[in-house]
């Protein structure tokens, strides 16, 4: 059941620091045309959104927003101020609710590379965001669902090594890119304290910001 926060349309400074660097989906209130990306920053009633891909809404447009925090997230209507290739300000113009977290809160990294070696042979692809149990990632091909694989992850803390198995695939506005999410099956003890530090890295990266910004 949801639950008011604030009878205002700003979020407070505890809620700016649980979401910035987390998912984001929008949803046009005239359209229904769906989009996602990630929370850049809050401030003074607004949300900075890093769009996973084109946002092909219009100014003053009126779109459903939910956020994901570290447990739940948070709804709201926002309206659209400025588009451009690389970022969309959405102005709160309604309370904010709080909902039931549906899956694990997903955090974006930047763009970190990988391998994958599976029966379809071995690929390169782009690590885009991290979850306590799931990557999410960018392949250059489509691939089918349930396919298991070894995956190696090149990071700041070393290198991952992991076996997991793809969730979906599903194609991006990229041209010949697909956007696909990994289940975690199985790491060692050495790759999950290094998952764990990306992890924290990404969720102290919020902190910092958000204080930049409050």
């Amino acid at each position: 059941m949801a639950k008011t926060l604030r009878q205002g349309i700003n979020i407070d400074y505890v809620y700016i620091m649980q979401c910035i660097n987390r998912r984001m989906r929008v949803q046009s209130l005239s359209t229904s045309k769906l989009g996602g990306g990630w929370v850049a920053d809050f401030w003074n009633g607004y949300i900075e959104v890093r769009p996973a891909d084109a946002m092909d809404y219009s100014l003053g447009e009126f779109v459903a927003v939910e956020v994901e925090g570290p447990k739940t997230c948070y709804t709201f209507i926002g309206m659209v101020t400025r588009l451009d290739e690389e970022s969309a300000q959405l102005k709160l113009v309604s309370p904010v609710e709080e909902r039931p977290l549906k899956g694990e809160s997903r955090l974006c990294v930047d763009s970190l590379e990988g391998i994958m070696h599976s029966d379809e042979g071995s690929l390169a692809f782009i690590c885009e965001d991290i979850s306590e149990s799931g990557v999410g990632i960018l392949l250059p091909c489509n691939l089918p669902l349930g396919l298991n694989a070894h995956f190696t992850l090149a990071t700041a803390f070393g290198g991952v090594d992991f076996l997991g198995t793809l969730k979906n695939c599903r194609p991006t506005t990229m041209i010949g890119h697909f956007r696909g999410g990994v289940q975690i099956l199985h790491v060692d003890r050495i790759s999950r304290a290094r998952w764990r530090a990306m992890l924290e890295d990404r969720v102290e990266s919020s902190r910092i910001t958000s204080r930049a910004a409050a």
